[in-house]
C-alpha cells in the first residue's frame, strides 16, 4: 500500500500545471502537489508579482469566470504600490553609486531625471494610466529618501 502511494505522489509531483501569469504573460510549470486543496499563492519568476491558482491550477481568469469573487479596493492600490517599488529599486540597482551620489550632492533629478521619468512612464504603463502617482512619489521617498511636492494640494 505505501509504495501505491508513493507511486501516485510521485506522478503527481512528475504531472506539471503550466501557468500564466497575468501580469506579464510569461508561462512556466509548477508542480501540481505545490497546489494544496485551497489552490496556492504565487510569485511569478519574471516580474515578481504574486498571483493566486486554484487547486485545479486553471488560470486566475478561468477561475474568475467560474466564481466571481469580491474584488477588494486595495488590491490595485497594493499592485501599484509593488510596481512602484519595483521600479525605485530596478532605478537604484541601475544607478548604483552614481545615483546614491546624485542624491547626496542635491543633484539627482539634473542627473538622473530622464531615467526617473522613464520609470514613472513604466510605472504607468504597468500599474494602468489610472494609477495614484502618490504611490510613486512615495517609493521614491521610501527608497531614495527625496520628498516631490504633491502637485494635487496647491
Amino acid at each position: 500500500m505505501c509504495c501505491a502511494g508513493a507511486a501516485r505522489r510521485r506522478a503527481r509531483a512528475e504531472r506539471p500545471v503550466i501557468l500564466d501569469c497575468p501580469f506579464c504573460a510569461t508561462r512556466y510549470r509548477l508542480a501540481e502537489p505545490l497546489l494544496g486543496p485551497g489552490g496556492a499563492r504565487v510569485r511569478c519568476p519574471r516580474c515578481g508579482q504574486r498571483f493566486a491558482v486554484s487547486a485545479s491550477g486553471a488560470p486566475p481568469a478561468a477561475d474568475a469566470r467560474a466564481a466571481p469573487a469580491p474584488v477588494a479596493v486595495a488590491e490595485p492600490a497594493a499592485a501599484a504600490a509593488l510596481i512602484a517599488d519595483q521600479r525605485i529599486a530596478a532605478l537604484i540597482e541601475h544607478g548604483g553609486e552614481e545615483l546614491r551620489g546624485a542624491r547626496e550632492r542635491g543633484v539627482l533629478f539634473a542627473e538622473w531625471g530622464p531615467w526617473i521619468h522613464e520609470a514613472f512612464d513604466d510605472f504607468r504603463r504597468r500599474a494602468g494610466e489610472g494609477a495614484d502617482p502618490r504611490l510613486f512619489r512615495k517609493a521614491l521617498r521610501d527608497q531614495l529618501g527625496v520628498e516631490l511636492p504633491d502637485p494635487s494640494r496647491d
